[in-house]
């Protein structure tokens, strides 16, 4: 059984993921970062695995969660910017695996097809001119498909305004945008190739006395009103000319015999006066047919945007907790559920309140901490208390408050393979430096709610769904930066 996963499937999956973000008006979807603690070589991150233990290490170092908006998803597309010289390929219905584009594509979203200019138009190349360097840059702002005095044939679909270039755009990816479209009649034709010129077509045709070149025909198909108009040069056929699109058609053909041409197209209108061609009948041409619903219908599938854009603006509040904590994972989560409000800021890592810390000495950030705490063990019937280790790595630590911000994963196991909570009375030390939980605070401290001096957390650890992970090299940050995260996840 031989089968395809469609194109038009890829698109709606990508749909369908950006209508995920926001369900019933309220985002429920983040942008996290994560991992303060190193990779084993730092200029090299390991692959993300795909299992359930990459989504447990994951939820156990975030620590900054960003909620992503409406305004923060876009349809994406490859960036090309316009450029003398290039030769680009001609948007096509019937790109397979034997008939190519000229950049090799058989699959028209793989075809290089659409450019963005100087001025933030995109265009569509409806004609290459046979595959020559596209001299002279598209700079029509109408909404009628035009030649450009090289040859090529261009329309434009959109324009990107400049500040969604510069806030939702990326070296390599720019945004559909639907809201500038340009929306055509369904079934529009525009461009007409020729396969095979053919020879022995005359300029001389019975029943006119001057010389005649260019003839009118109908284009034959499933729509209505299409005319092409044709060239002869040296008996065969040069050129193909739309002179008008029509609208409806799917499938089309340009019949270009005996009794079916004309000189004008005041003759070809009122069917008078058909010409004989004559020729070997050797002329073969394709008629490109338009997307379904006509360009501008949707836009999105046309354009190919089967990548999904994600832009959220890390700002300095978001991490002012935390610096200067590096991070290294970066991705999203959806869906969890919350033990509190799902206001910002949401708790997602842990803190404890400590007792007063002398001026001037600080935990480390990205630093391992050690508590001593109490673990009952039961031996032979008996329980009792033994010392344990538990360990964490700060990711902030909040001078003016006092407040420690830490995660817990499997890198933080005890010697006996355990994982154990801070907990108790016992300090909290890092190297030389060891200060007490104040056990007596209870209250909030910069969205962060705190019982007996440790946080809870505003979410279920593990619930929900990670739907997009990157392992990179740390993020150092400074005082004052914010962090741009532009995430572009393929379908």
């Amino acid at each position: 059984m031989a089968t395809v996963n469609t194109n038009d499937l890829r698109i709606k999956n990508s749909k369908n993921y950006i209508d995920s973000l926001n369900q019933d008006g309220v985002a429920k979807s983040y942008v996290f970062v994560g991992r303060a603690q190193p990779w084993v070589d730092e200029n090299n991150p390991p692959i993300p695995q795909n299992n359930n233990v990459e989504f447990y290490n994951t939820w156990d170092n975030i620590f900054t969660l960003k909620r992503i908006n409406d305004i923060d998803a876009y349809h994406m597309i490859p960036r090309t910017n316009w450029t003398s010289g290039e030769v680009y390929d001609r948007y096509q219905h019937n790109y397979t695996d034997v008939n190519l584009s000229y950049t090799g594509a058989s699959n028209i979203y793989d075809a290089r097809f659409i450019v963005i200019n100087r001025l933030n138009y995109v265009y569509v190349c409806l004609d290459n001119n046979n595959n020559t360097p596209s001299t002279v840059e598209p700079l029509d702002a109408g909404t009628s498909a035009f030649f450009t005095s090289d040859g090529y044939q261009w329309m434009r679909v959109y324009n990107v305004s400049s500040n969604q270039l510069v806030n939702y755009s990326t070296n390599n990816f720019i945004p559909v945008i639907t809201n500038s479209r340009n929306l055509k009649p369904a079934g529009e034709v525009y461009t007409v190739l020729i396969d095979s010129p053919g020879f022995g077509y005359t300029i001389n045709p019975a029943g006119i006395s001057n010389q005649n070149n260019e003839y009118y025909v109908k284009i034959d198909g499933d729509g209505s009103g299409a005319i092409a108009k044709v060239t002869i040069n040296n008996s065969g056929i040069s050129k193909v000319e739309v002179v008008r699109s029509g609208i409806d058609y799917t499938f089309a053909s340009v019949n270009f015999v005996a009794n079916n041409v004309y000189s004008t197209l005041a003759d070809l209108d009122k069917a008078v006066n058909a010409l004989n061609p004559e020729g070997n009948g050797g002329f073969r041409s394709t008629v490109v047919i338009s997307p379904p619903g006509g360009w501008g219908y949707d836009l999105i599938r046309q354009m190919g945007g089967t990548r999904v854009g994600i832009f959220s603006n890390l700002g300095y509040a978001t991490f002012e907790d935390y610096f200067p904590a590096s991070f290294r994972q970066v991705g999203i989560m959806q869906n969890f559920d919350y033990t509190g409000s799902n206001t910002d800021p949401i708790q997602v890592c842990h803190a404890m309140k400590t007792s007063s810390i002398d001026n001037g000495t600080s935990f480390l950030v990205g630093q391992k901490i050690t508590q001593e705490v109490l673990v009952p063990v039961n031996t032979s019937g008996t329980e009792r208390l033994v010392i344990k280790n538990a360990n964490g790595f700060v990711v902030g630590w909040d001078a003016i408050n006092q407040v420690i911000r830490y995660t817990q994963s499997s890198a933080n196991v005890d010697t006996d393979g355990e994982l154990y909570k801070f907990q108790g009375t016992n300090a909290v030390t890092q190297g030389s430096l060891s200060v007490n939980v104040d056990l007596t605070y209870s209250g909030s401290l910069t969205g962060i709610t705190f019982v007996n001096g440790y946080s809870t957390l505003g979410v279920t650890k593990y619930s929900g769904l990670m739907t997009y992970l990157s392992n990179i090299s740390p993020v150092v940050r400074d005082p004052d930066q914010s962090e741009r995260i532009n995430l572009v996840i393929a379908f």
